[in-house]
């Protein structure tokens, strides 16, 4: 079995977490992208970065992170705190507890997500409002803490020996 411990952080609010790095496929051109958070415990997301490539239809853009639970109700919104302008690529980034929220040129802006810890089955979402057809995210990468709490593991451990 190999080490897996090299990689914990322990905190006293939640008990070990892990690192965890994840790339997010392309949506087709004029979509948003989601994901469905998959742990074992809570996660806890850092940072989502992506790329939006803007046509050029003149109408400012504005990306924004969605926070949804399981049923699918919007629990937080983070939009950036300026539009993308026609015809640009731009990096847009979501930091946890960042401040303030800014955009640098008109190609990268930064904005603060909060921490919250989201439960397994809760979705993350990208969407841009006023987003073209022609519009395309790429490069989505999402940098989290992965929070295993003892109940959780020892749950997972059980219903594996089940299996064998």
């Amino acid at each position: 079995m190999p080490d897996c411990s090299r990689h914990l952080v322990e905190s006293l609010r939640s008990g070990r977490a892990q690192y965890r790095v994840f790339t997010i496929a392309q949506p087709a051109a004029g979509a948003g992208f989601a994901f469905t958070v998959d742990s074992l415990g809570w996660l806890q997301i850092l940072a989502i970065r992506f790329s939006l490539t803007t046509d050029a239809t003149v109408i400012n853009r504005v990306p924004r992170i969605d926070y949804r639970d399981g049923d699918g109700n919007d629990l937080a919104r983070f939009p950036v705190s300026a539009g993308i302008p026609a015809g640009n690529a731009a990096f847009c980034s979501f930091i946890s507890d960042y401040f303030p929220a800014t955009v640098i040129t008109s190609a990268s802006s930064s904005t603060a997500l909060v921490g919250w810890l989201l439960m397994s089955g809760w979705v993350v979402a990208g969407t841009v409002y006023n987003i073209q057809a022609a519009d395309q995210i790429s490069l989505i990468r999402v940098t989290a803490l992965d929070w295993v709490t003892l109940t959780d593991a020892q749950t997972v451990v059980a219903e594996r020996m089940e299996d064998l």
